[in-house]
């Protein structure tokens, strides 16, 4: 629960990083944008749930393990 409550609204993570863990952005409701960078491997369980505001997320073009459809 990394970023629960956190005021932020654009998340941009950093390329490097390997996972986003379990409820990572749980209950964020000021999130309305995330980009996972080509690096993420895995996304915990619950890690984007009750986020009501995410209404876009962008996956590197790179990324092997995710995308993201329309």
């Amino acid at each position: 629960q990394s970023f629960r409550g956190s005021n932020l609204s654009c998340i941009i993570l950093n390329e490097g990083l390997k996972s986003i863990g379990e409820y990572a952005f749980f209950e964020n409701n000021n999130i309305e944008e995330i980009y996972i960078p080509s690096s993420v491997e895995s996304i915990g369980h619950c890690a984007l749930c009750n986020t009501e505001k995410l209404r876009k997320i962008e996956v590197s073009q790179d990324n092997k393990n995710y995308t993201v459809s329309s």
